[in-house]
């Protein structure tokens, strides 16, 4: 029996509709899927895959690394699976998008419930324990740079404050409702971190123009580091850090007016 969330994706296909990094596609006698990045690719271009192995391709990007988000926006490409019927293509999603049907379902019925951030640190034991030490401002930073969308592209509906979030429910993405094991871990890290007593550097503007964009350069093109939060160049920390001075770069100025050296705590 097909579930509720595949029945009303389906209504809204005629013949293809996205579903997180997915193309779906309808075709005679069964559905298709692949990355929407190769939507313009002609099938006899992109490999053959069986329904079976959709799991494990989840689980890895084309570059052999492991996937511990699967909504993080690195989904392999390069590939295509025929499936069927509505069975395996809810399958299929369901191998890719662990339980995102169900919660995307939820939202565009009107029957989500979300679980904000307050609720969802109070309830936190052992080593998670320290998550509603964070400062509302600290867990905002911490958010935005664990939530941004060059790490997962889901639609986030919980918020830091408790409060309903400003965000109109978008069809295309699969909604948050409630942090995940990968934020608990960053916070619980960026907790510890922030923390830690602050340094102060002196550095010229132009080197901390330098600095800045070598922290947006990583956070740019970073891709193989989403979970491993001992790396320094983790795209996570890097967001981060960039959140932390944002608003707090100041010049300081000579008697003639002229820039001198910035004071800046990281």
């Amino acid at each position: 029996m097909l579930s509720p969330g595949i029945q009303l994706l389906l209504r809204d296909l005629r013949d293809q509709i996205a579903f997180g990094q997915l193309e779906i596609r309808a075709e005679q006698g069964g559905f298709t899927l692949r990355n929407a990045s190769d939507s313009n690719a002609p099938a006899t271009a992109l490999r053959a895959i069986p329904p079976a192995e959709m799991r494990g391709l989840a689980l890895f990007t084309r570059e052999g690394n492991f996937r511990p988000l699967r909504t993080a926006p690195d989904l392999a490409s390069g590939w295509m699976c025929s499936v069927a019927n509505e069975q395996e293509l809810e399958h299929a999603l369901q191998m890719v998008y662990p339980g995102a049907l169900p919660d995307w379902h939820a939202v565009q019925t009107g029957f989500a419930r979300v679980t904000h951030f307050p609720a969802f640190a109070s309830r936190q034991t052992g080593i998670y324990a320290t998550l509603p030490s964070l400062t509302e401002e600290e867990a905002e930073k911490v958010t935005a740079a664990c939530c941004a969308s060059s790490g997962c592209i889901k639609q986030r509906f919980w918020t830091v404050t408790g409060g309903k979030s400003v965000e109109e429910p978008n069809p295309l993405r699969i909604p948050c409702l409630e942090p995940c094991a990968v934020f608990m871990e960053f916070a619980r890290q960026s907790e510890r971190w922030l923390k830690q007593s602050c340094v102060t550097l002196h550095v010229t503007p132009v080197e901390l123009e330098t600095l800045r964009s070598a922290l947006e350069h990583v956070e740019a093109h970073s891709t193989e580091r989403q979970a491993r939060f001992a790396d320094p160049l983790n795209v996570r920390r890097t967001l981060l850090c960039l959140e932390r001075q944002s608003g707090k770069l100041k010049h300081n100025k000579s008697k003639k007016g002229k820039e001198e050296n910035v004071n800046e705590v990281l």
